[in-house]
């Protein structure tokens, strides 16, 4: 939701290849400042750096064209 505020258009989940979506009342990109995340008991994962951009976020998930305005890549940098 945060992404598509700042892009200013709804942008489709789909196009993040998302391992894990967490839907928490925490802020937007609050994760990138945890050291651990916590799932249940037994499941503890790491955040060891926050990965660069890559171009798939800019492609359709309908077509595979590209986004001519950079989105959703420009509003993350605006983001972070």
């Amino acid at each position: 939701a945060a992404v598509s505020k700042q892009a200013g258009v709804t942008i489709d989940m789909r196009r993040f290849r998302a391992n894990i979506v967490m839907k928490t009342s925490i802020p937007a990109f609050q994760e990138d400042e945890m050291a651990e995340i916590k799932i249940g008991e037994h499941a503890v994962f790491r955040n060891l750096k926050i990965c660069s951009r890559c171009k798939v976020p800019r492609l359709s998930p309908e077509d595979g064209t590209e986004d001519k305005d950079g989105q959703p890549t420009k509003a993350l940098q605006d983001l972070n």
